[in-house]
């Protein structure tokens, strides 16, 4: 059972636990912490190990280093008030307050400043062990403590919305002091106020003092410091509904269905918000404007999708730490920061009053997410160097302003001005930023490659499309398909065919209006598709005053109704009701008159019914001045009061020519959204499903400027499961990444495969994860550590739980599909490499090594079936870190390449022991794998690179003879196959000469008989004979499979010589009997060849039945 009391202060908690509240008023001592050299350390991880791998490596780091932080916080009886990054604030309260709260158990506690010196004191001892940490680059990076402590009156407030999260926030002109005190600190230094020197007189050790000793570098304690631990305080000793309020609802629940802790790698937008305008000091009401600032922008945060992580107050003013994308990703999470960032700008009039106008930064990157501290005190942390970034470009906004990296610049439907290249702190080039504006109103969607794959779905839209033209109703058409398939691509093209280009202000030329409504999955608000399009129809803008909204609403409407009024037959009865109800058009933009029939109406109801008729008359009217196509765009999220309208406007409109065209993707589970409709409305749905391959091939030719080689479009076609989304943003990532090169020919190819995804294509998948029940996305993550394929049996072995109900429900929720009984693929391949590598190293680990451990016992009367699958965990295990998994991964990659190669599976084979040999040290050991390799590569017909790896096992084999001799002997086949028979004769005799100053019985068949094979090639029979009977007569020495398998070679030389010299009879007697050795050792290639032998002698003597049956079974 996860204990969720670890994310609450210490003092707080104990104070919950008794029902008693801390006073916002306290005397104490306030300690800040900072970590120096973490920067270099965080910038060394990702140089060398990349921003990916280089967060998770800090992260190994940062959860030791809390723990020596907060382990003194807590024996000294202080508490850990916040985090921010790698720095913790902390609090001890003065005796004389705990004395006055019953705290069973709880020894009184000595002054707070010598608890808080001694605390700052044993961290300095216990930072000792990150001294030295070695970084991947190979220099050493110390981390070192600095800490500043302050003394004397504090406020204590608690803030936040409890149904999102509580916040403890300490306040006022002590942790301004504290802070100051930190900024005197150098590495390894505790440093105090004047006021705590005063106060310690000779129990404190000062080394020096600073700033005309306002500030005291401690150099130790006179005194020893009592340790007083909180007591042990059981977990049921708080409600676990109060637990709960403090911690982020998305975060409890992913705690509750899990060990305890999170993490995870992801894509984030992180929002950076600076405020000020509190006297936090001698205002009473801090508390409660703190509150109601704090509340408010946790509840835009939240309604957009993103959490309020860190508030954070010190003498550099107030900061609020918002990121999207973590714990809960979306798929438009840097819109949605964009959209947060734009509602937050816009302070309302009673946070204004005290409130200073807001400067905010917004960037994109992919950081570390989870759970973080120790020793009993965790926080949900976002980190990685993004999220500085944020800040910087926070520090950098104006009042007011909201600036954005150039990474948010690439997201569509914002307003940004760019402001130039800012030189920023910590980061080695200037970064491009652009200030946030605001939103784009009715921008249109444009597409920078042709279509491609949907000819025949476009013709029947066109189809559908004709009685238009006719001033007839065309209907309702619906196309469905999964996110990225092209929907809106195909309604673009649709609107490219029978509509000319869109003007500004809704005005039209041409004969088709086409009006757009996008969905809002953000704020799903009452209408929202269509009053999205009414903004772009009365050109609307959010910068501009009411009046100036109002005056260009009015301009627009008396255009419609003088168009309306110059009709040969004029809809009088249109006419009326658009007056009738203007007000509630203007209404839906936030616009009032007073005496309006909007104004008069106060039923909720007849408001709401006025309102839909509103919207529909409007469309019909725009109908009568020419044909009307509205497009709703993302069907799936359209809210009810859209449904209805949607209903209202598909009713009695034969005489009107419309066509209403509908966008959406299938739910979660793959049914289709339902949209009411009348039953007279003619309907029309198309699923877009997958593209073709040819289409796929078409898509990389327009992007790339030429065509794919076949590898690539391969890969394209079997990761992207041929979603044309995919595929492009897939290009894109190759192009940018330079894994792209073209051929003299023209083709393109990869030179190597990218191992993460394309951000956007992940954003996506992790958000689709997301979604996930967290006991299903747990099962999802551990089966996609398994493969695209896995076994149900294997799964619930490693998680020892039946896990098929949440298998069946991932399978009903589009994740996977059953193959056979209990063996499921995931449905698409990037949709597994998003669950498996959005999970921690560290978490791999552990899950390949159980797969291993586990497949060992599942499989183990069938283990020569798993060889690659133990391989393959084993292996990945030790790459992630496992050690203990070395002499287990050398074992099955061994036996799984054998297997393969037995197989004839040779680009299998080859992969396995080229993962094998860098793992090896003995030289003997990796003497066989190169022989082995190089045998494959001659199967494979690279005989050039075969020979190359018996020429490194010749170098490794120095003065091993035996291994010498083998690869002598290697060299000499291989010389032979390439037809250089001098060379291959030279290496031939010189392994034989080695073999037989070993006296190898063995050697010397095996070598002798491919000196036969190269005499026979020259036609010299004689010698050819001889050397054969002599490599036959060393093979029959021995028994073995090996002396079977050299003995049944030497026979069949010997039937080939009598056939060149015709004696069929002869011939027969020798593959007779070697067929009967292939057959022995079970060898398939022996076998086939000897047959097809066999076969000819059956036809040289007439006998064409055998021979088919020979023949037959060779094949």
């Amino acid at each position: 059972m996860i204990d969720f009391t670890a994310y609450i202060p210490k003092d707080r908690l104990y104070a919950l636990a008794h029902n008693e509240k801390l006073p916002n008023r306290a005397s104490g001592a306030a300690l800040f912490v900072d970590v120096s050299g973490f920067t270099p350390l965080t910038r060394a991880f990702a140089q060398s190990l990349g921003k990916k791998h280089g967060a998770e490596a800090l992260l190994n780091v940062l959860n030791p280093l809390f723990e020596a932080l907060i382990e003194p916080v807590h024996r000294f009886g202080g508490s850990v008030i916040g985090f921010a990054g790698d720095a913790i604030t902390c609090w001890f309260d003065d005796s004389a307050n705990f004395a006055d709260r019953d705290l069973t158990g709880f020894q009184k506690p000595v002054k707070s400043d010598l608890r808080a010196v001694a605390a700052g004191l044993a961290m300095q001892e216990r930072i000792a062990q990150f001294a030295a940490i070695p970084a991947p680059t190979g220099v050493e990076i110390s981390l070192r403590v600095k800490a500043g402590i302050a003394a004397g009156s504090a406020r204590r407030f608690l803030v936040g919305d409890p149904a999102i999260q509580r916040i403890d926030a300490l306040v006022g002109s002590l942790v301004v002091r504290m802070a100051a005190a930190e900024k005197r600190a150098r590495q390894g230094e505790v440093v105090v106020s004047r006021e705590v020197a005063v106060s310690l007189g000779d129990a404190l050790r000062v080394r020096e003092w600073r700033d005309g000793e306002q500030h005291a570098v401690v150099a130790g304690l006179a005194v020893a410091v009592q340790p007083t631990p909180w007591p042990i305080l059981l977990q049921e000793a708080l409600p676990a509904e109060l637990s709960r309020e403090w911690v982020l609802p998305t975060v409890y629940e992913q705690l509750h269905s899990s060990s305890g802790i999170l993490g995870d790698l992801r894509p984030v937008t992180p929002l950076m918000l600076q405020f000020g305008g509190i006297d936090f000091d001698e205002d009473e009401a801090a508390g409660e404007k703190l509150d109601a600032f704090i509340t408010w922008v946790q509840r835009i945060v939240h309604h957009h999708g993103g959490v309020l992580l860190e508030l954070t107050i010190g003498d550099k003013g107030a900061f609020i730490y918002a990121p999207f994308g973590a714990p809960q990703a979306h798929e438009n999470d840097p819109a949605r920061a964009m959209r947060a960032a734009l509602a937050l700008r816009d302070l309302p009039p009673d946070l204004a009053e005290f409130i200073t106008p807001l400067q905010i930064g917004l960037t994109r990157g992919e950081v570390w997410t989870g759970s973080c501290g120790g020793n009993g005190r965790y926080t949900y942390g976002v980190m990685g160097s993004d999220v500085s970034l944020a800040a910087r470009l926070m520090s950098h906004a104006q009042p007011g302003q909201v600036l954005v990296s150039g990474r948010m610049s690439e997201y569509p439907g914002f307003r940004l001005q760019f402001v130039g290249e800012l030189a920023v702190k910590g980061f080695a080039q200037p970064v491009p930023t652009y200030s946030l504006l605001g939103e784009l109103l009715g921008a249109e969607l444009v597409f920078a490659t042709p279509m491609v794959g949907r000819t025949a779905e476009l013709q029947q839209l066109v189809v559908f499309a004709q009685p238009l033209f006719a001033g007839k109703l065309a209907g309702t058409a619906v196309i469905y398909g999964e996110a990225g398939i092209g929907k809106s691509r195909l309604a673009y093209a649709l609107r490219q065919r029978i509509a000319p280009p869109q003007s500004p202000g809704g005005k039209q030329r041409g004969e088709i209006s086409w009006f757009t409504g996008q969905t809002d999955q953000i704020l799903r608000q009452a209408f929202n598709p269509f009053v999205y399009w009414l903004k772009g129809y009365f050109n609307q803008s959010p910068d501009d005053t009411t009046a100036q909204n109002k005056a260009r609403f009015d301009d627009r409407f008396r255009e419609l109704i003088a168009n309306l009024q110059s009709l040969s037959l004029t809809p009088h009865a249109l006419i009326a009701e658009l007056v009738r109800t203007q007000s509630f058009l203007g209404a839906l933009l936030g616009l009032h008159w007073d005496g309006s029939l909007y104004q008069q109406l106060d039923d909720p109801k007849l408001r709401y019914q006025n309102t839909v008729t509103a919207v529909r008359t409007l469309i019909l009217a725009e109908s009568r001045l020419r044909p009307v196509v509205f497009e709703l765009e993302d069907g799936h999220w359209l809210d009810e009061s859209s449904r209805d309208l949607l209903l209202a406007l598909s009713r009695t409109v034969s005489a009107y020519p419309l066509l209403i065209l509908i966008t959406s993707r299938y739910h979660d589970d793959g049914t289709k959204p339902a949209f009411a409709l009348d039953e007279e409305m003619p309907t029309r749905t198309l699923d877009l499903t997958a593209l073709s391959r040819e289409a796929v091939a078409e898509q990389t030719l327009a992007i790339l400027g030429g065509p794919a080689d076949p590898a690539l479009l391969t890969l394209l076609w079997e990761r992207s499961r041929a979603n044309p989304f995919f595929v492009e943003q897939m290009l894109l990532h190759f192009r940018e990444t330079g894994a792209l090169a073209q051929t003299p020919t023209g083709d393109w190819g990869l030179e190597t495969i990218p191992s993460d995804l394309p951000v956007n294509v992940n954003t996506m998948l992790i958000a689709r994860i997301d979604r996930l029940t967290q006991q299903v996305k747990q099962v999802v993550q551990v089966a996609a550590v398994l493969g695209r394929e896995f076994d149900v049996q294997l799964l619930s072995n490693m998680l020892r739980a039946d896990v098929l109900p949440e298998v069946e429900q991932a399978e009903s929720e589009q994740i996977w599909a059953l193959l056979h009984e209990l063996r499921y693929i995931f449905k698409h391949a990037l949709l597994r490499d998003a669950a498996y590598e959005m999970q921690l190293r560290t978490r791999l680990r552990e899950l390949h090594l159980l797969a291993a451990n586990t497949a060992e016992q599942v499989y183990a009367d069938q283990l020569p079936n798993t060889y690659d699958t133990l391989a393959y965990h084993y292996h990945s295990a030790y790459q992630l870190g496992a050690e203990t998994a070395l002499e287990k991964a050398c074992e099955y990659l061994l036996k799984a390449g054998k297997t393969a190669q037995e197989n004839y599976a040779n680009e299998v084979a080859l992969a396995y022991y080229e993962k094998l040999l860098p793992l090896i040290k003995d030289a003997q050991a990796q003497i066989e794998i190169y022989f082995k390799i190089g045998a494959v590569l001659e199967v494979m017909g690279k005989l050039s690179e075969a020979e190359k790896r018996y020429r490194v096992a010749l170098t490794l084999a120095d003065a091993n003879v035996t291994a010498q001799a083998t690869a002598k002997y290697s060299l000499g086949r291989t010389f032979y196959l390439q037809g250089n028979y001098t060379r291959a004769l030279d290496s031939l005799d010189q392994a034989r000469t080695a073999w037989e100053t070993l006296h190898d019985s063995l050697g010397m068949s095996r070598v002798l008989r491919e000196i036969g094979n190269l005499y026979f090639v020259r036609a010299e029979y004689v010698p050819a004979q001889a050397i054969y009977n002599e490599s036959l007569a060393l093979a029959r020495q021995g028994d073995s499979q090996a002396h079977q398998m050299h003995a049944a070679g030497a026979l069949q030389g010997l039937g080939n010589i009598m056939i060149m010299l015709g004696d069929t009879i002869s011939a027969q007697a020798f593959y007779t009997e070697c067929l009967y050795l292939w057959r022995l050792i079970d060898n398939k290639r022996g076998l086939a060849a000897t047959l097809n032998n066999l076969g000819g002698c059956a036809y040289v003597r007439g006998d064409y039945l055998d021979a088919l049956r020979l023949f037959g079974e060779s094949l």
